[in-house]
């Protein structure tokens, strides 16, 4: 039995080129450049997290404007009725009818 040897290269023994060993250098690229493109490429992980902030500060922008439209609408009802009118002239402007005496007492410190 004769034993069949390869014959070396010199030098060759430093990069054994296999076919699995391209195979999982192939894979590991095609990996990175997946986790690449889904971290930093268009509509990734960067660009969620963007429109996630984005989407919370509208959301509260939007909450507050609700409670001053509700603020506001109820004003404009309440505006409606001359009691409320009579009363916001009063405190707002100092206004007094015609018939009405206004005495100002000054505190004495």
């Amino acid at each position: 039995m004769t034993r069949k040897r390869k014959k070396r290269i010199k030098g060759s023994h430093r990069l054994n080129l296999t076919f699995n060993n391209i195979l999982y250098c192939a894979t590991f690229l095609v990996f990175v450049s997946f986790f690449a493109v889904t971290v930093w490429g268009r509509g990734g992980l960067l660009e969620l997290k963007s429109l996630t902030d984005k989407r919370d500060t509208v959301g509260r922008t939007n909450q507050m404007l609700l409670k001053q439209n509700l603020f506001f609408l109820e004003e404009i009802h309440e505006l409606q009725k001359l009691s409320y009118v009579e009363q916001r002239a009063r405190t707002d402007l100092s206004l007094v009818r015609d018939d009405e005496i206004v005495f100002v007492v000054e505190k004495e410190d």
